[in-house]
C-alpha cells in the first residue's frame, strides 16, 4: 500500500499541510469518509488488496500507514511513483503500453521490486533544439 500512502502524503511532502486530512481534495478523505455518491476510489478492491478483513479495518490501517509515514518522516520523493507512467503488475503496465499505441514507442517496462514500471525513454538535454 506504499503507492496509496505516497499519493495521500503528496501535499505533506510539498509542505502545504502537515497531514492529508487538512487537504480537502485528497484521496485520504474518500477512504476515511467515503461519499455516498460519485466515488472515485474502489474501496472494496483496496480492502481486498490490503489484506484487511473489512472496510473498517482498512480505514484504520490506512490511517496508521499515513500517520506512521509522517511520524517517521518517510516523505521523500520516490522516482518509481513520480517518474513512471504506470506502476503495477506486468499485465497492467503492458496493457497501458498497448493503450498508448504509437505514443508508447520506445517506452520500456522494467521490474522494480515485486512490481513493474512503464517509463518513457530518457532523452538527454542537448544544446541542439532542431530546426
Amino acid at each position: 500500500m506504499g503507492c496509496l500512502t505516497y499519493i495521500d502524503t503528496n501535499m505533506v511532502r510539498a509542505g502545504v499541510v502537515i497531514h492529508p486530512s487538512l487537504w480537502k481534495q485528497s484521496g485520504y478523505h474518500e477512504i476515511q469518509l467515503p461519499p455516498r455518491r460519485y466515488r472515485l476510489i474502489d474501496r472494496d478492491k483496496l480492502v481486498k488488496l490490503s489484506g484487511a478483513n473489512d472496510a473498517n479495518q482498512f480505514i484504520t490501517l490506512h490511517r496508521q500507514w499515513i500517520d506512521q509515514a509522517i511520524k517517521d518522516q518517510k516523505l521523500q520523493r520516490v522516482p518509481e511513483w513520480t517518474e513512471a507512467i504506470a506502476v503495477g503488475e506486468i499485465r497492467f503496465t503492458e496493457q497501458i503500453k498497448l493503450e498508448l499505441g504509437m505514443n508508447a514507442q520506445g517506452h520500456r517496462t522494467s521490474k522494480i521490486g515485486v512490481a513493474c514500471e512503464l517509463r518513457e525513454p530518457e532523452v538527454p538535454y542537448t544544446p541542439h533544439f532542431g530546426d
